[in-house]
């Protein structure tokens, strides 16, 4: 949860002040480092050091996650890394749109041009 909280609070701080770096945490990553495939790599490092990292230390369990909430932390996969998501993401309770999409597969809503749809179909002129 406290890399969770971490990562949330970075998002939070670059989108208020366009700075993460408080002082106040011994880590600290810009948003950049949670874009394209080495920001899935560095994401997936929360959820699991991995097979190579497994085998160095066999003695210290499983993966090593660090992730309390896993619907959390894959919201924040998506909104990193799925183009459309963190816009789209404000209509996701609105009656219509959890109607008209309920009948879908898991994933396809949140495929970028369903998300784009989802856009452009709830602004407001």
């Amino acid at each position: 949860m406290i890399a969770i909280m971490m990562i949330y609070t970075m998002i939070l701080k670059l989108s208020i002040r366009g700075d993460c770096d408080d002082g106040k945490s011994a880590q600290s990553c810009a948003l950049e480092d949670f874009l394209g495939s080495d920001g899935v790599n560095n994401l997936l490092s929360f959820y699991s050091i991995g097979p190579l990292k497994r085998a160095l230390y066999p003695d210290e369990g499983s993966s090593k996650s660090r992730i309390f909430d896993n619907d959390e932390f894959i919201d924040l996969i998506r909104r990193v890394q799925i183009p459309y998501y963190e816009e789209a993401r404000q209509y996701f309770n609105k009656g219509e749109v959890v109607e008209y999409y309920s009948d879908n597969h898991e994933y396809a809503p949140y495929l970028p041009h369903i998300l784009k749809k989802i856009i452009e179909d709830n602004q407001t002129t």
